[in-house]
Parts: structure tokens; C-alpha cells; sequence
């Protein structure tokens, strides 16, 4: 029995010592551990400092629309063209 108490001593010590390490790193739920947000810019709101799921700001219309966004399609598209008649010309 006296290996048993010596098992959750150790066990009661290295829950301590993570508690004490989680609250020295200052960990959040939602936060990255050592990731720096202010060169982190939001796809929908543009600005930098924080992600798009962690935006307050209102779903942008043209998400992802901007122009550094499309750089592989280096193709012009082409209006579209319709053909008409006009009764009495041509």
C-alpha cells in the first residue's frame, strides 16, 4: 500500500506542476501557443491582428473576391457577347 500512496502522490505532484505550467504560458482556448496574431490578416473584415472565425464584423459580400486573392488565374475573362436582330436593319 505504501507504493500505492507513493503512485498518487507523484500524480497529485504533476498535476500541480501542469496546472502551474498552463497558467505560466497563459494559455486560452482559443488562442495558438507562441503564434503572434498582429501579422495575421482577417479574409473577411481585412484587417490584421485576428482570424476570420474570431470576427465581430458582419460576413463580408465579396468573401475572398479581392484581387491578390485569385493571383493563379492570370486568364482575362471575357465580357459576354449576345447577338441581336433588329426587324427592318441590316
Amino acid at each position: 500500500d505504501m507504493e500505492e500512496m507513493d503512485i498518487k502522490w507523484n500524480m497529485a505532484l504533476l498535476s500541480m506542476r501542469a496546472d502551474k505550467f498552463w497558467k505560466k504560458i497563459s494559455i486560452q482556448g482559443t488562442d495558438v501557443a507562441g503564434f503572434d496574431k498582429s501579422k495575421v490578416e482577417c479574409f473577411n473584415y481585412h484587417k490584421m491582428g485576428h482570424f476570420v472565425r474570431e470576427c465581430r464584423a458582419p460576413r463580408s459580400q465579396d468573401r475572398g473576391r479581392r484581387d491578390n486573392y485569385r493571383q493563379g488565374s492570370k486568364v482575362k475573362e471575357q465580357a459576354p457577347k449576345a447577338l441581336m436582330e433588329i426587324n427592318g436593319v441590316g
